[in-house]
């Protein structure tokens, strides 16, 4: 990318729960807009990802985050 880039994301109180919580984020990367949201559950382990690429384009997924112990 050849200009600024700004992401922002925010956590809602009202959605903030031991169990899950939800994050949503807002990117311009200089030439497109996108908005979404990440829900976190079972402590932080599994993540459903939602986001409009360029406010037109669905983009979504799942990630399980796996923590290695020394």
């Amino acid at each position: 990318m050849n200009g600024p880039c700004v992401a922002v994301d925010w956590v809602p109180v009202w959605l903030d729960s031991p169990a899950a919580s939800v994050k949503l984020i807002a990117e311009y990367d200089s030439r497109t807009f996108n908005m979404g949201f990440i829900a976190s559950f079972w402590d932080d382990r599994f993540e459903a990802m939602f986001e409009l690429m360029a406010m037109k384009w669905v983009n979504f997924g799942v990630r399980y985050k796996l923590a290695l112990k020394k």
